[in-house]
């Protein structure tokens, strides 16, 4: 479980910073001003939270439903191309890197 947990805390992490630069980039002030401080806190409460609080594997699988669901939503609506921009030779190259990646981690650390 450590080692998953360390990819998926990185890939979490690298698309909260993703998200973070987009509102920044559209609401610079209120961003400057609450919002960076709002999502440090988050990280913060977070970390805490899952450090020493028990939860019952319904309530982990709610809570990893529910940020799985955001990131999908985040995704469709801001950081994929419109139509007009979008490559399916790159999309393809990512499905299939993303893919090897997967397969091989699955492979070398028995997942």
């Amino acid at each position: 479980m450590g080692i998953q947990a360390v990819f998926y805390g990185l890939a979490v992490g690298l698309h909260f910073v993703a998200v973070a630069h987009d509102m920044w980039r559209e609401y610079a002030d209120i961003y400057n001003k609450v919002g960076r401080y709002v999502l440090a806190l988050g990280i913060v409460a977070g970390w805490v939270t899952g450090m020493t609080v028990q939860l019952s594997p319904l309530t982990e699988s709610v809570i990893f439903a529910f940020i799985s669901g955001a990131m999908i939503l985040n995704v469709l609506k801001y950081e994929l191309p419109p139509d007009e921009e979008s490559h399916f030779i790159t999309f393809a190259i990512g499905v299939v890197a993303y893919t090897t990646i997967t397969m091989s981690l699955k492979f070398f650390f028995q997942w």
